[in-house]
């Protein structure tokens, strides 16, 4: 295993790997292309997918099938030669599987769906069914991803993974829980039959991997490229920024703030907002809560339930009604990115992040820049009446009646 500027090389014989940094672009042809004949990759034939945090895995098994790029898919597998597979991950978990002696290889995007679906133990009976391999002959790696550390999740979703039957797979810190993806796959690998000897845990967490040096590396790309509609103009704008990873403001990794945060919170699969008491008990309207910070109003959101209910406890009785229940909605990818996004783009609305200090000075224009998301509204038709009508008001009561649910 060897670190360049641009990834984490690793070489076994006849099979190359790599972990690209974020200062690589991976769904950008250019940086690939320059990445690829920089470290020995064919991106020509490469095979990808349209990642849906699910288990479901495409076979490669002719150059036909890289017709079918963009499919809906979390696991590639191939045999053929020069065919590079390629996954996208942000903090989910990467893992590589191969067979030297059959020449098989294969990836897995594992977000926490893909690892409740097995999606590591889906791969390895292809590989042992369909490509003739030998349990003892495959070798993976859990690569580059969120640790545990990092990964504080619902009391819930801990029970839900008690049924994997992995043991030491979470910790819990007083009253917060904190899932462990990567001892999960490992203890799933294990139970499909491969050796302990052949998991290597990379153990870099996505979210503590930049030292000074990347994060001087990162800001530049950023200013250079305007992937994050970063400008020389905007640094100002970052520096006002407290980081998502809750780092000192002292440390130079938070001037990427902004960065990270929109793409984190853009990979999310679900977001959750704190709900008006005053309109929901008097007309019954799921309106999240707008805060003021610093003479501007920001829209309050939080990246999971655990943040939410820690920020209503705070609170005293403010967001909580007579019988206990918290007035907290969640809001799926799909509704979040094709409806509320675009709506807060047009409407400037600012927005807070979990703490005061996550405000972005500045509108959702940015997250669409970073994102690339469609400007267009999904609606229905009865909403696209009330966009017709100029109804703003109504328009926004609408979608936080049908795509905000109280959990």
């Amino acid at each position: 295993m060897r670190e360049t500027v641009d990834g984490i090389i690793i070489e076994d014989k006849n099979v190359k790997i790599a972990f690209t940094h974020r200062n690589i672009d991976a769904k950008n042809k250019d940086d690939m292309n320059i990445f690829s004949e920089k470290y020995g990759f064919n991106y020509s034939n490469v095979a990808f997918n349209s990642q849906v945090h699910g288990a479901s895995v495409r076979r490669i098994k002719s150059s036909a099938d890289l017709a079918e790029n963009g499919k809906e898919a979390d696991g590639l597998v191939t045999s053929l030669k020069q065919v590079p597979l390629l996954i996208f991950t942000a903090d989910c978990v990467p893992i590589v599987f191969y067979d030297k002696k059959q020449g098989v290889v294969a990836l897995a995007h594992a977000g926490w769906r893909g690892t409740y679906g097995n999606i590591a133990g889906e791969i390895v009976e292809i590989m042992v069914k369909e490509y003739s391999c030998q349990l003892g002959d495959i070798k993976t790696i859990i690569g580059p991803s969120i640790s545990k550390e990092k990964y504080e999740v619902s009391e819930d979703l801990i029970e839900k993974f008690a049924s994997l039957k992995v043991d030491n797979y979470y910790e819990k810190i007083g009253d917060s829980y904190y899932l462990d993806l990567w001892t999960i796959n490992k203890g799933l690998l294990e139970q499909a039959g491969i050796l302990e000897e052949n998991i290597e845990v990379t153990s870099i967490c996505t979210c503590l991997l930049y030292t000074s040096d990347a994060a001087d590396i990162n800001t530049n790309w950023l200013i250079k490229r305007g992937k994050a509609g970063l400008m020389e103009k905007d640094i100002k704008l970052v520096e006002q920024i407290s980081t998502f990873k809750r780092l000192p403001k002292g440390d130079s990794r938070w001037r990427v703030a902004f960065y990270y945060i929109a793409k984190e919170f853009w990979d999310l699969d679900e977001v959750f907002v704190v709900i008006d008491k005053n309109l929901y008990t008097e007309k019954g309207l799921k309106i999240p809560v707008f805060r003021e910070y610093q003479e501007a109003e920001g829209f309050q959101i939080f990246s999971s339930y655990v943040k939410a209910k820690e920020f209503v406890e705070k609170q005293g009785d403010l967001f909580t009604l007579e019988d206990g229940t918290k007035l907290i909605g969640r809001i799926r990818q799909g509704a979040f990115r094709e409806v509320f996004v675009p709506f807060f783009a047009e409407q400037k609305f600012n927005y807070l992040l979990n703490e005061d200090e996550g405000l972005f000075a500045d509108t959702f224009k940015r997250l669409l820049g970073v994102m690339e998301a469609s400007e267009n509204y999904i609606v229905d038709e009865e909403q696209e009446k009330y966009l017709l009508d100029g109804d703003v008001q109504s328009f926004f009561a609408d979608i936080c009646k049908k795509y905000i649910v109280l959990v």
